[in-house]
């Protein structure tokens, strides 16, 4: 909950939100494969770093969403009804919000029941991290990348 109150304030302006998105969407994969210790039985000090990494990294997957779908609706449809496009992009992130909501747990105990928990946390962290490579591939994630270098080197030219 603190990665989602901090993030307005902490990103800077210059990275682009898709580095963001594929970046934290990673980080919240590989932090996954820690909750459910994949080289070990459950270590309780591994969780804990798991837990406290998933944490950090929701926080900026669920707050430029929303401005992220803007963008890519902008450039898509440039001459489509502001208000119109914002009211539905809305209303179709929180509606897969909410879908995420209800089946992740009944996917989990699912997953829980027919394997064990380290292997489930394997197939949810192997899950997510594939999202972000598949994210970064289809969602032009190198040409993020290299914005995002061109910017950081702009910003630190004296």
């Amino acid at each position: 909950m603190l990665g989602t109150l901090l993030t307005p304030y902490i990103v800077p302006k210059w990275v682009e939100i898709r580095v963001l998105l594929i970046t934290f969407l990673f980080l919240l994969g590989a932090s996954i494969f820690l909750l459910g210790p994949f080289y070990e039985e459950k270590n309780l000090e591994v969780m804990l770093i798991g837990l406290a990494l998933s944490g950090m990294a929701m926080g900026p997957l669920i707050i430029p969403n929303l401005v992220e779908m803007m963008r890519a609706t902008y450039l898509k449809h440039p001459s489509c009804d502001k208000d119109h496009r914002d009211s539905l992009l809305s209303g179709m992130l929180n509606f897969f919000y909410g879908l995420g909501m209800s089946l992740g747990p009944l996917l989990g105990g699912l997953l829980y029941q027919v394997t064990d928990f380290r292997t489930m946390n394997d197939i949810i962290g192997t899950f997510i991290m594939s999202m972000a490579v598949l994210y970064f591939l289809c969602a032009g994630g190198y040409q993020a990348y290299r914005q995002t270098c061109i910017n950081f080197s702009k910003r630190n030219r004296i």
